[in-house]
């Protein structure tokens, strides 16, 4: 393995040849100059750790650790069901479950087409402390000419989603602390009676935060894990102390009762790394759930050949194999989505923008209606129908070739112009790609109704207003409805 002496690093810092050969290492050489601006050693000792990788990369090294037998397994997933499935302490919560699984259950056996929705997750901001590459929030934040929902919105949502069943609703992001409103916002989703979620890279919750959230009522903490290198996560997180951040996040949720879940990025970045396997061993030895997260192709991970390939994808499952305390959202291995095996969001999760657009994952942004606008259960009927989410099946940003190919030139073109994809927009492109290739992606999909064509993205929700400006609208409004009395 050969090395050279490469820019912007200080002379003496010596760089691998195998890196050069991967875009998603050798992206990295500006952030660890940044990062360790009078630190040459630091500098060096990632980069050789970089080089390693780069070299298992290539080689496609798949290590496996010895495997744990089948009772261990039993144990572990039943440990996993009942701490994280089930919030004993909440009023009411574990008999809402049941019915909604009852519910379920007789939907099923009567072959009826609907499914019991189990809650939402809202992004309070797209505004975030770090600059995540894999990232996509820095491309469409809008909070400069949208403005982001209150908590009178949020708890209006959350009154229409509780009637169709939803027992769990998150807070996300960008990273939801920046948003100062966040105290106010999750007590809109009566969190003594809910299961609450929130998703943060850890950078915020010291004692104070984990506690005040404790007293809130929130159940789980979702922190960023990229790997079990300390350096590698921080040169991933692209900055420097966020690893020690997370064991923080980790020790004050463990002493203030909260349940911790571990969201692990998986891309070629990390694959074939050590890192990747001391995290699963750091998740089976403190019993914490590791939520594995497929790379996506939004943000600057599109230029980096970040994304897995199908033979990445069997290598995972070698390498996680040996291991209980993970799971991946559409994989089925825990029976976590009513016992399907599929990406569960848009039959039972939705996710919203800050200002209201509805959306199944927090990657994949064709729009399919403001709830600022409309009743929720209208939006989501929409989805469920006219769209292609409506069914059970492999991530769509990952694994679903057909779908790659029509929406990722599309966010492309939405990050580029300011524009949108509205589920009208996507089911056009989508016409132009079945002719092309003579298929019949999505059967299932209803023709548009008239209201789905009529959606504009851009006139939904509610323009920014500054102070000033919400006065005026205000005074002038009062003034015109006492000259109508």
């Amino acid at each position: 393995m050969s090395t050279s002496t490469v820019e912007p690093f200080p002379v003496g810092v010596t760089v691998s040849d195998k890196v050069d050969n991967f875009k998603v290492f050798d992206s990295f050489r500006e952030d660890l100059v940044k990062m360790y601006p009078n630190d040459s050693a630091m500098i060096q000792k990632t980069m050789d750790i970089l080089g390693e990788a780069a070299e298992h990369t290539e080689a496609k090294r798949v290590r496996v650790v010895e495997r744990g037998n089948w009772f261990r397994r039993l144990v572990s997933w039943t440990h996993i069901r009942f701490v994280y499935g089930v919030h004993w302490k909440k009023p009411f919560y574990p008999a809402r479950l049941v019915r909604n699984y009852l519910v379920q259950y007789l939907y099923d056996k009567l072959q009826i087409d609907k499914y019991v929705f189990r809650g939402c997750e809202f992004a309070l901001t797209y505004i975030c402390n770090f600059t995540c590459t894999h990232c996509l929030c820095a491309n469409i934040d809008e909070s400069k000419i949208r403005e982001e929902m209150d908590a009178d919105d949020y708890r209006q949502i959350v009154k229409e989603a509780t009637a169709l069943g939803a027992t769990s609703f998150g807070a996300e992001g960008g990273e939801p602390f920046v948003n100062k409103d966040w105290n106010a916002l999750i007590r809109s989703w009566h969190p003594k009676y809910n299961h609450i979620i929130v998703s943060t890279n850890g950078w915020y919750c010291d004692e104070d935060m984990v506690k005040t959230l404790a007293h809130l009522g929130v159940d789980t903490i979702n922190v960023s894990l990229d790997s079990g290198d300390g350096l590698l996560h921080d040169l991933f997180r692209r900055t420097n102390g966020s690893y020690q951040r997370v064991m923080d996040t980790i020790k004050w949720s463990r002493k203030y009762g909260i349940q911790i879940i571990l969201n692990c990025t998986v891309s070629r970045f990390n694959l074939y790394t050590d890192g990747l396997i001391q995290a699963l061993e750091f998740g089976q030895k403190e019993r914490l759930l590791v939520n594995i997260l497929f790379g996506k192709g939004v943000g600057a991970f599109r230029e980096k050949d970040a994304m897995l390939r199908p033979e990445d994808f069997e290598a995972f499952e070698r390498i996680a194999a040996p291991f209980d305390y993970w799971h991946i959202h559409h994989s089925g291995r825990l029976k976590a989505n009513q016992s399907r095996v599929g990406c569960p969001g848009m039959n039972e999760m939705l996710n919203f923008t800050p200002y209201g657009d509805a959306i199944i994952c927090a990657n994949n942004h064709v729009y399919l209606g403001n709830v600022l606008d409309e009743p929720l259960k209208k939006v989501r009927d929409r989805g469920l129908y006219e769209s292609p989410f409506g069914r059970y099946q492999q991530c769509f940003l990952t694994q679903d070739e057909d779908f790659m190919k029509v929406y990722y030139p599309m966010l492309q073109n939405k990050e580029k112009a300011e524009s949108y994809i509205s589920l009208g927009d996507f089911r056009e492109e989508l016409e132009k790609y079945e002719k092309e290739t003579g298929k019949t992606v999505y059967p299932h999909m209803r023709p548009l109704s008239e209201d789905s064509k009529s959606y504009d993205v851009r006139g939904s929700g509610r323009r920014w207003e500054s102070k000033r400006q919400k006065r005026e609208r205000l005074a002038a409004e009062a003034e015109k409805s006492q000259a109508v009395h």
